[in-house]
């Protein structure tokens, strides 16, 4: 019989540009429900085996919660404003 948490499938996906934000809702084992976050995005990275092909590979952050997507939010903004600064 399968696990249950390989079936899994995520409750949100926001989509934006090449990074997507997935929501999940998952269960305690004291049986709370609660969220975690990731954030994917699919790159394209060489064949190892013939430099001339491309595969897409899935790179995430797993295990993320609502107050570290706030901070996340943050440090974009912090690092944008830094960016037009040097402009």
């Amino acid at each position: 019989m399968a696990n249950q948490e390989e079936n899994k499938q995520p409750i949100e996906k926001i989509p934006i540009g090449s990074v997507t934000l997935l929501k999940w809702e998952n269960t305690s084992r004291k049986g709370k429900k609660f969220h975690s976050y990731s954030i994917v995005k699919k790159v394209t990275v060489f064949n190892d085996k013939d430099k001339t092909k491309f595969t897409g590979q899935i790179m995430a952050v797993n295990l993320l919660n609502r107050y570290d997507l706030r901070d996340i939010k943050q440090a974009i903004t912090k690092m944008q404003d830094n960016e037009e600064g040097a402009e």
